[in-house]
């Protein structure tokens, strides 16, 4: 199957990761945080974010964000949503034409109520057409969307 590039490493990021290297896909699983990135490659869990479940050694973990896209034919938002903006400025000029997921959850301090997650993931492409999928795994008062 094709790869896919999930960026993130807590809790939700390891979920989606799983979800789709159980469906076939090439899954890199990408962090900003190198301690993070040890941690999880020397455990294979995130002992905080998501106790218990281990990340499948098939699933590559990197805090290189070029090694971690390069030939994704989907990358896969799901960072805290504080970060999204400025994770979505590291794929300005590396993650161009490839299909994108935004699973950030949460609320943003940063903006308006109304707008759209996926809205932060385009801007840095200065509104380009790129393919989004929106997901969401969380919603007021801790409720899970699935």
């Amino acid at each position: 199957m094709s790869k896919v590039t999930v960026l993130g490493g807590g809790g939700w990021a390891i979920a989606l990761a799983k979800v789709l290297n159980e469906n076939g896909h090439n899954v890199t699983l990408w962090s900003a945080l190198e301690r993070e990135v040890e941690a999880l490659t020397k455990e294979r869990e995130n002992k905080v974010g998501l106790p218990g479940v281990k990340i499948p050694e098939e699933i590559k973990i990197t805090n290189d964000i070029k090694e971690a896209v390069k030939d994704s034919k989907m990358i896969v938002m799901a960072v805290a949503s504080s970060f999204v903006r400025s994770t979505s400025e590291l794929l300005k000029d590396i993650g161009r034409h490839t299909h994108y997921g935004s699973g950030e959850k949460g609320q943003r301090s940063d903006v308006q109520r109304h707008t759209l997650p996926g809205i932060c993931v385009r801007q840095p492409f200065d509104n380009e057409s790129c393919p989004l999928i929106l997901f969401r795994g969380w919603h007021q008062r801790g409720q899970c969307l699935l």
